[in-house]
């Protein structure tokens, strides 16, 4: 039941991020909303049901934001597991070291994204746009990441684990995957 919750996160934050977004920050580089939701799965899923819902996110954010059908989709899988082989060497109690790692996973997310549309692209000019909007997208994609880990702590401090926030239970339960 949980993988629906991911999906209507997932959405919502795809459609936030094509259509809102550009309307309240003017910068180029913009909050990667999907890509938090990435993380959160990084978290809190196993590899192979991630896997899956990395790739529908990946696919969804490019259905929505009209680009290349399946360039977010791989990258969107890629991202989620080098951020598994890295949480294993993290303690993700610490709040500093999510930062930190929602810090990591937009590095790797642009990368990916370099290395595949310079690989497809027939243009000499896809390095200087995302090299340009990567510092922009790296702070608003930490600063809205911290304010959405404030509002989780908040809701769980108020209301203990919550199931309609996936993951919140197992922080209880010990972390079980």
């Amino acid at each position: 039941m949980h993988w629906a919750l991911y999906l209507l996160y997932g959405f919502a934050a795809a459609a936030l991020q094509s259509t809102l977004m550009p309307a309240l920050i003017p910068t180029s580089g913009r909050p990667a909303l999907v890509l938090l939701v990435v993380v959160h799965l990084a978290l809190h899923v196993g590899p192979r049901k991630g896997m899956l819902l990395c790739f529908v996110l990946g696919l969804l954010q490019d259905t929505l934001a009209g680009q290349f059908l399946g360039l977010h989709a791989l990258v969107f899988c890629l991202t989620f597991l080098s951020l598994k082989s890295v949480i294993l060497r993290l303690n993700t109690e610490n709040s500093f070291l999510l930062l930190v790692l929602v810090a990591i996973a937009c590095l790797l997310q642009s990368a990916y994204l370099f290395v595949f549309t310079t690989l497809f692209s027939p243009s000499d000019y896809v390095f200087w746009p995302l090299l340009r909007d990567l510092g922009w997208q790296l702070f608003w994609t930490t600063g809205v990441g911290h304010v959405m880990g404030a509002a989780f702590h908040a809701l769980q401090g108020r209301f203990g684990p919550l199931s309609w926030i996936p993951g919140s239970y197992r922080q209880e339960a010990g972390g079980e995957n």
